[in-house]
């Protein structure tokens, strides 16, 4: 007995199936070169689906990668840790504003659940609804920190709300990059090193 459940899905290319004899192989090493070995896994697990065929093309690679690292998890985390927002480059305590935790409530429910859910769905090895889910969430903290503008908050008379806003997104980029290391984990240990050094 398998100690793993059956894993069927084929990579295709022009939607025609990889093979040596077609000439159509893409070289592992060459495709981690040139997205990054995180690059290259993520791609590949959001994209490989049990009982499926996935295609594959570089155009496809590229702009899964800068779609959700680049743009969505980068993006925040950048924004979020500027000197500018947080002058003491401290992690910012909990702040009770009742307008930013009005805000942060849709957004804070997926992240209450993600946990779990990343966890179960791990165990079944459907990485690609893992993700999915891993990447909701960061996209509800990039919709938050919109909302919130906290940029238009002086760090003087509304640190209150100001450190709501940026404690909130810290959690949320913290809970998705330690949810993510299975998957990305030297870019996911980046993100976390650079919240640590608040």
């Amino acid at each position: 007995m398998s100690l793993f459940p059956a894993w069927c899905g084929l990579l295709s290319r022009s939607d025609a199936r990889m093979s040596k004899s077609l000439g159509n192989v893409v070289n592992p090493f060459d495709a981690a070169k040139s997205y990054s070995a995180d690059g290259l896994r993520y791609f590949l697990l959001k994209q490989g689906v049990p009982h499926g065929d996935s295609n594959f093309s570089n155009e496809k690679a590229i702009h899964v990668i800068n779609s959700d690292l680049v743009n969505n998890v980068g993006n925040l985390l950048s924004r979020a840790t500027v000197k500018k927002l947080n002058p003491s480059q401290e992690y910012p305590k909990f702040s009770e504003a009742k307008d930013i935790l009005e805000a942060a409530v849709p957004f804070l429910s997926g992240l209450k659940n993600i946990e779990a859910s990343t966890e179960e769905l791990y165990d079944e090895l459907l990485f690609y609804k893992a993700i999915e889910g891993i990447m909701a969430v960061v996209k509800g903290g990039n919709g938050f920190f919109q909302l919130t503008q906290p940029w238009k908050l002086e760090p003087g008379p509304e640190v209150t709300r100001l450190s709501a806003v940026l404690y909130i997104t810290y959690e949320a980029i913290r809970v998705a990059s330690i949810l993510l290391q299975p998957v990305i984990p030297t870019l996911a240990d980046q993100a976390l090193t650079r919240l640590v050094q608040y």
